[in-house]
């Protein structure tokens, strides 16, 4: 990401991920999950770093 000298921030980056995962025992599925994640870190004008991230997490037990 491009430094923004009017918000003060400074080598940012953005790092997006998303993982999604099944387990099968003998072809029947037993669980399913699903996640998805936002990185966010900066340092502003005063050296202080900065860092965000969220998660999003969803499982689904089917079997047992």
């Amino acid at each position: 990401m491009l430094d923004d000298e009017d918000l003060g921030t400074f080598n940012s980056t953005f790092v997006p991920s998303v993982t999604a995962f099944r387990v099968f025992l003998q072809g029947e599925e037993l669980l399913r999950s699903h996640r998805a994640e936002i990185d966010w870190k900066t340092t502003l004008r005063d050296q202080v770093h900065l860092a965000l991230m969220y998660i999003w997490t969803k499982e689904t037990s089917l079997g047992l």
